[in-house]
C-alpha cells in the first residue's frame, strides 16, 4: 500500500512537472518572440535564454524522477546490490528508465535548445542524473 502511494504521488509529481515545463515552455516561446520584436536582442542572447531554461528544466526533471525512483527502489536495490542479493546491471537498468522518462518528459523544443551548448544531450541528462542520485545519497532529500 506504501509503495502505491508513494507511486502514485511520484505519478503525480512527474505529471505536475510536465504540465508547468510545457506551460513554461509556452510562455517562454512566446516572451522570446515578444521580445524580438520590441527590441533588437542578439541571437547569442536568446540562445543563452534557451539553453539556461533547458538546464534549468532538466535539472528540476532529474531531480523529481530521481527522488520517486529513490523512493520506490533506488536506496533498497543499492543494498541488495552491496549485500550480492541483485546484481548491479539492475541499478544501470533503473538508471535507463530514469533517462527514458526524462526524455519523454521534456519537450523537443527544449532538447534543441539543450543542443545549443551541449554537444551529447543523452551524456548531459544521464551525468545530471548521476549528479542528481548523488545528492540524494549525500542529503537524503529525494525531489
Amino acid at each position: 500500500m506504501k509503495e502505491e502511494i508513494i507511486i502514485a504521488a511520484g505519478s503525480l509529481l512527474s505529471l505536475a512537472a510536465t504540465y508547468c515545463i510545457t506551460v513554461g515552455s509556452f510562455y517562454m516561446r512566446k516572451k522570446i518572440s515578444e521580445l524580438k520584436k520590441t527590441m533588437e536582442i542578439e541571437d547569442k542572447e536568446i540562445i543563452s535564454i534557451g539553453l539556461d531554461t533547458a538546464e534549468k528544466t532538466i535539472e528540476i526533471v532529474s531531480r523529481n524522477v530521481v527522488g520517486k525512483l529513490e523512493q520506490v527502489a533506488g536506496e533498497e536495490l543499492r543494498e541488495k546490490v552491496k549485500q550480492g542479493l541483485a546484481d548491479k546491471e539492475e541499478l544501470l537498468a533503473l538508471a535507463d528508465e530514469a533517462y527514458e522518462e526524462i526524455k519523454s518528459s521534456i519537450s523537443p523544443e527544449l532538447i534543441e535548445a539543450l543542443k545549443s551548448g551541449v554537444s551529447d544531450v543523452e551524456s548531459y541528462i544521464r551525468n545530471e542524473i548521476e549528479r542528481q542520485v548523488g545528492i540524494v545519497k549525500k542529503t537524503g532529500v529525494m525531489g
